[in-house]
């Protein structure tokens, strides 16, 4: 998926794009783009290390990972570094690639299901790994706060 599917979209504006991503940071710097299309695997700095680069310093810029890489630690490591959206190459097609773009470039959040069902079993397995009992031990109010809760509600 090149260049050449972006510059045929009229309602998309591609401004310029790198060769890699040590060349990302200076680039960003002096042309603030809105959003970014990521690969997690460019030469000199990978995907998620310049989305958490981002994230620290540019806020507002939104960042898309595109991957041929579709693990739980690498999407996982993607969302929390910053993505608003992964999308495997695997799962794309040009029509979907444009879905994604327009999602998270009007502010939203795009994931496919698989990358969804990924994200979900991370999250069960952390859950399991934890302990259920252990969070719900966490979130439980203790008598006290029951009492003063049951109060409150009388009042």
């Amino acid at each position: 998926m090149g260049k050449k599917i972006l510059e045929d979209e009229g309602d998309i504006e591609l401004t310029d794009s790198v060769g890699s991503g040590k060349e990302a940071p200076d680039f960003i710097r002096f042309n603030l783009p809105d959003n970014l299309i990521a690969d997690l695997s460019m030469p000199g700095m990978s995907g998620i290390e310049l989305t958490e680069k981002l994230a620290a310093k540019y806020h507002d810029i939104k960042v898309l990972i595109l991957s041929m890489i579709r693990n739980e630690k690498s999407v996982v490591s993607a969302i929390r570094a910053g993505a608003r959206a992964y999308l495997p190459k695997q799962d794309s097609t040009t029509e979907i690639l444009m879905e994604a773009i327009r999602t998270f470039t009007s502010g939203d959040e795009f994931y496919l299901p698989t990358v969804s069902k990924i994200v979900f079993m991370s999250f069960i397995n952390t859950l399991k790994t934890a302990g259920i009992s252990d969070i719900v031990k966490r979130h439980q109010l203790t008598c006290r706060e029951r009492d003063t809760q049951t109060l409150r509600r009388k009042l």
